[in-house]
């Protein structure tokens, strides 16, 4: 999320001078403070229509995705199941050829690796629990973390399509999620 208002905040800076000094170069080519004037009123003509255009667009993005669904994606949650999904295709392809390694002990690992990360929080109670998959993974981590359990069933039923959707779109298999 911190991206889209990344580039937002880009659009914003950028666009409205290369818009009024494009407009300057091919409407009119003065000389001295008279380019000024001119080059400032297109600036404060061309702010106003350009944050319309991006609200607009933005909107779109977001009607189109429901705004739970938008923060969900792009926030705490999607962020989560991307990153344990990442971790999982990892330590899946780094142990391909070992049979001990299952599903369970690829879980406990990447519990343990978020752990020891800095400002981790405390994931002990993790560490040796069975999970169904890769979803009820991500959702015990969000737990802890974020308290998942404290929003509404439907928040979470939204959170959950987000999680499997995430990982769907690593290419994990369905069965693992």
């Amino acid at each position: 999320m911190s991206f889209v208002f990344y580039l937002y905040s880009l659009l914003l800076r950028i666009l409205p001078f290369a818009l009024a000094y494009f407009l300057i170069k091919i409407f009119y080519n003065p000389v001295g403070v008279f380019q000024w004037i001119v080059f400032i009123i297109l600036y404060v003509i061309s702010v106003p229509i350009l944050l319309y255009l991006i609200n607009l667009l933005s909107g779109v993005i977001i009607m189109t995705l429901g705004l739970k669904r938008y923060v969900a994606k792009f926030g705490a949650v999607g962020g989560t199941a991307r990153t344990i999904g990442n971790r999982f295709i990892h330590y899946k392809n780094l142990f391909k050829d070992d049979p001990d390694e299952t599903n369970e002990t690829i879980f406990q690992k990447i519990v343990l690796e978020r752990r020891n990360m800095p400002g981790g929080k405390n994931l002990e109670p993790l560490i040796y629990k069975t999970y169904t998959g890769l979803a009820s993974l991500v959702v015990a981590i969000l737990e802890i973390e974020a308290g998942f359990s404290k929003n509404s069933y439907e928040n979470q039923s939204e959170f959950l399509e987000v999680i499997e959707e995430e990982l769907t779109l690593l290419g994990i298999d369905p069965l693992e999620i």
